[in-house]
């Protein structure tokens, strides 16, 4: 009979190997078989989360707005459901789960932020325009759309934003928008 060790591994084993492989471009690279099975190697793995906040240190010291747009545009796909999926919400993944979401935010404005300083405004308003619902409080996201929608000559649609944020700003808060925001 052989040893643990060195016996082959079994069907579901193998599914599970096949599936991790599969997951991901290089995803066999990262599995590493040895005597006590198979495991990660955490040299190769690379997480989602750090190129996320490379990628936006990196495009805070580019000047130029389609290089930091060009920078930070695969940030978008890095982004694939709520982070730790379903352990989201337990109390040792919260912190950072809010964090990640912070940054992706942070992206995702720089990244409208620069299309529309390299004067493409549509672009930037189709970048920021699904967070709008999600978080429609959210000063900086909301004055990223309506500058966007402004320098697309939607007028109308960026008069709108404005109405609502201050509307809601005002309500829940009791606050009015920055004066940053009231100037655009």
């Amino acid at each position: 009979m052989p040893s643990p060790a060195t016996a082959a591994p079994g069907p579901r084993a193998t599914n599970k190997v096949t599936g991790v492989a599969r997951a991901a471009p290089g995803g066999r690279a990262v599995l590493v078989r040895d005597a006590a099975g198979y495991r990660l190697d955490a040299e190769v793995v690379r997480l989602d989360a750090t190129e996320l906040r490379e990628r936006l240190a990196a495009a805070r010291s580019i000047d130029e707005p389609g290089d930091r747009a060009a920078e930070l545009a695969p940030t978008r796909a890095l982004w694939r459901g709520q982070p730790y999926g379903e352990f989201g919400d337990e109390p040792w993944a919260i912190a950072e789960v809010s964090a990640l979401v912070e940054v992706r935010l942070q992206a995702v404005e720089m990244e409208a932020a620069a299309r529309l300083d390299a004067g493409d405004a549509p672009p930037a308003l189709a970048i920021v325009a699904p967070f709008l619902p999600e978080y429609p409080m959210r000063e900086s996201l909301v004055a990223v759309a309506m500058h966007a929608a402004y320098a697309a000559r939607r007028m109308p649609e960026a008069l709108r934003l404005y109405e609502r944020l201050r509307t809601q700003l005002a309500e829940e808060l009791g606050v009015d928008p920055g004066e940053e925001t009231q100037r655009l």
